[in-house]
């Protein structure tokens, strides 16, 4: 769901980089995690640019607060930031992106990689995982339980110049408090580095492959045997992540361990789908991607609220969890209420550890699952996970294969046949959408007609009476 944000600051964050800082209303319902995106919509701009959110999930929780870098291009949404853009301008956001923290990133040795603007989606996750360290570290020293400790995770950071590093102060800071070991890397001009970077490791040239096998040695050693393998993080120009990811697999690292950012312009710019969405949809379909979207994430505030749009006549099925954060022996209880787009419950629990909804759209719209934890203290230590699956993600298909009799090959057809129905469907709810719209504008433009139709006969008829007012006012005084 896209929500209405205001822009509070702007400033300029490197030569070519503006940093935005957005304020948000609390009762917005927005919610991300580390790594994630956002469409961002200007006003006056059709196209829809796509950033990572360079803030942490904390900092919205705390300060209604959300930050962007947007790089300088000829993207419409950039160039709108670097040129139109004001203080209190209004700006639409829909969070989106699977780049996140796993589960036991905070147990594990990390490495991040960054190239150019893709900074900004690994300084919240470093950030998020040094918050998240430091407070498993302060509850083991009140409960006198010593554990060995992940080491601090490594960032490898490359820019075209000494300037042109983003966020870098804030990086400092978190390397002079050991929660990070910050390397820098410069590829064009290698002049020296900013203030306050002085003893920071710098490179003249590229991150290759030695550079990685080092840092994946150096992690490994702190680690120790029982500190489990490395988790990888890159995000950069695609060229790059895919030979830093190539270098990775050959330094024995899992692809599982390996998690990187790419993306192309063309496919994060929602709107009526094009060519490109439509090959897209088909290339998923053939892979058998059209599954549900499971999520984990911390509460942060006493209510959390995950929002679908759908058509009607849509299986949807939900499987949630809660649990403590800081000590999963502990259970949680949350309250779970599903609404339609009239705010009609259509599903209804409380104190529930884990469980299920299930149910079948009546109507299309908007559809929203609310969690409620007893009070705001628990929320803070609640860590909910959320698997919703509709349409053929939902549907039961081993039953329908025991009870029809249906091989693997004629399940996969079936599967496939629904994902084209439901695509079918979304194309004709939009071309349905584009017909109001259209209808709309064709009302909109005939009053607009009408209306000038009508101030035209109003300044032609007050004009003829002053005519012939003037005419007569004369003729009275002997003027004419």
């Amino acid at each position: 769901m896209a929500v209405k944000a205001t822009i509070a600051t702007l400033v300029a964050e490197t030569p070519s980089v503006r940093r935005l800082l957005l304020k948000l209303d609390a009762a917005s319902g927005f919610c991300f995690e580390p790594g994630q995106w956002v469409d961002f919509q200007a006003p006056g701009v059709a196209a829809v640019g796509g950033y990572s959110i360079c803030s942490t999930p904390a900092a919205l929780a705390r300060r209604g607060e959300v930050e962007l870098c947007v790089k300088a291009s000829g993207h419409p949404c950039a160039a709108w930031v670097h040129g139109a853009a004001r203080v209190g301008d209004e700006v639409s956001l829909r969070v989106g992106g699977a780049f996140v923290l796993p589960p036991d990133a905070a147990a594990r040795p990390c490495l991040f990689v960054a190239g150019g603007i893709g900074i900004t989606a690994l300084a919240a996750m470093a950030t998020h995982l040094a918050d998240r360290r430091a407070a498993a570290a302060t509850q083991q020293q009140h409960h006198h339980h010593q554990q060995q400790a992940a080491p601090p995770p490594l960032l490898l950071y490359s820019a075209s110049c000494p300037q042109e590093f983003a966020l870098l102060p804030q990086l400092l800071d978190w390397q002079r408090r050991g929660a990070l070991s910050l390397s820098l890397y410069t590829t064009r001009a290698h002049g020296p580095l900013p203030p306050g970077a002085a003893g920071v490791p710098h490179v003249r040239g590229r991150i290759a492959a030695q550079h990685l096998g080092s840092a994946l040695a150096a992690l490994r050693e702190r680690a120790g045997p029982g500190g489990g393998d490395v988790l990888a993080f890159v995000c950069g120009p695609p060229a790059m992540s895919d030979e830093l990811c190539a270098v990775l697999a050959a330094e024995g690292l899992p692809p599982d361990s390996v998690r990187t950012e790419r993306w192309c312009m063309a496919l994060r710019r929602p709107g009526h789908p094009g060519a490109v969405h439509v090959l897209l949809a088909v290339c998923l379909l053939a892979a058998g991607a059209r599954r549900g979207a499971g999520m984990d994430f911390e509460m942060q505030s006493q209510t959390k609220c995950i929002f679908e749009e759908l058509n009607a006549n849509v299986i949807v099925v939900g499987d949630y969890k809660a649990a403590n954060r800081d000590n999963p022996t502990l259970p949680i209880y949350v309250n779970v209420k599903v609404t339609d787009p009239s705010g009609a419950a259509v599903h209804e629990n409380a104190a529930q550890t884990q469980g299920q909804f299930a149910f079948t759209t009546k109507t299309a719209g908007e559809y929203q699952a609310c969690f409620t934890t007893h009070d705001l203290e628990t929320a803070y230590h609640t860590k909910l996970s959320v698997d919703l699956r509709t349409g053929v993600a939902a549907t039961d298909w081993d039953t329908i294969a025991k009870k029809e009799h249906l091989d693997q090959l004629s399940v996969e057809m079936r599967k496939v046949e629904g994902a084209i129905r439901e695509i079918y469907a979304e194309m004709l709810q939009l071309q349905q959408r584009e017909q109001e719209m259209r209808d709309l504008n064709e009302e909109t433009n005939a009053r607009v007609a009408w209306f000038s139709i009508f101030s035209l006969a109003v300044c032609v008829a007050s004009a003829g009476f002053q005519l012939v007012y003037l005419k007569k006012f004369f003729q009275r005084k002997k003027l004419l």
